[in-house]
């Protein structure tokens, strides 16, 4: 049996608690400026299904995290903003739901009125930790050290490529072997710098079943160029 997908598996169950806790807060808010209490009770149970579905989301973003920098060293600024964005929302949201399920909801005048403030501040913080995530995704995040690496000139780079033998499966740019991916726009399938060299050292790890030899042979430096040219090929 194969390694679990991890960063898949977080992206397949991350957006539903994101959604149920924004639609919540809008319930409350609704409940309340439209005088629908029957909005209120939906806004607790999408409360309690958000909560629940939190805990995999928590899983399977800690196992993503392990898998792209477990043993590749220190993770980056937003990868930790992110995660701790992530337990904070859901401890938040946890005690929230904790609060009106020991009052049976019936909260009145000041009581009703934080809770309600207090749901609208868990949709802003599942918000912005969906903006970390989508950061992280969507524009890449910083290499091992923490500091942005400029990409290499494009034909050393190749020339680098070829050399260490990337080339003889792969192909870049119209140069190369076709027993592989073509490497020409990996970056806009993996734009992690900590992710390409996880992938350069142990293929296998980040995609089971990979025929790719692992490259740790290489110094540290020399996988971190070809890890950050990769990463912003798009």
């Amino acid at each position: 049996m194969g390694q679990i997908p991890w960063p898949e598996m977080h992206g397949a169950v991350t957006h539903f608690p994101v959604a149920l806790l924004i639609t919540s807060a809008a319930y409350d808010v609704g409940a309340i400026v439209l005088r629908k209490p029957a909005w209120r009770a939906a806004s607790l149970w999408m409360l309690l299904a958000a909560a629940i579905l939190a805990l995999p989301a928590l899983l399977s973003g800690a196992m993503t995290g392990e898998a792209m920098f477990g043993s590749s060293g220190p993770a980056p600024a937003v990868y930790t903003s992110h995660r701790a964005a992530a337990f904070a929302t859901t401890v938040l949201a946890i005690l929230l739901l904790a609060w009106r399920g020991a009052t049976r909801d019936n909260l009145e005048k000041g009581a009703l009125g934080v809770s309600v403030i207090l749901s609208v501040l868990v949709a802003g913080s599942v918000g912005y930790t969906g903006f970390l995530g989508g950061k992280m995704v969507f524009q890449g995040i910083e290499p091992l050290s923490g500091v942005k690496t400029q990409a290499p000139k494009a034909g050393d780079m190749l020339t680098k490529l070829e050399g260490v033998g990337c080339l003889r499966c792969h192909s870049m740019d119209g140069q190369g072997g076709e027993g592989a991916p073509d490497l020409s726009h990996e970056g806009a399938r993996h734009s992690n710098v900590s992710w390409q060299v996880k992938h350069l050292k142990d293929p296998d790890s980040l995609s089971p079943g990979s025929s790719m030899p692992s490259y740790a042979r290489l110094p540290q430096s020399e996988l971190k160029q070809i890890a950050t040219y990769l990463a912003v090929k798009r």
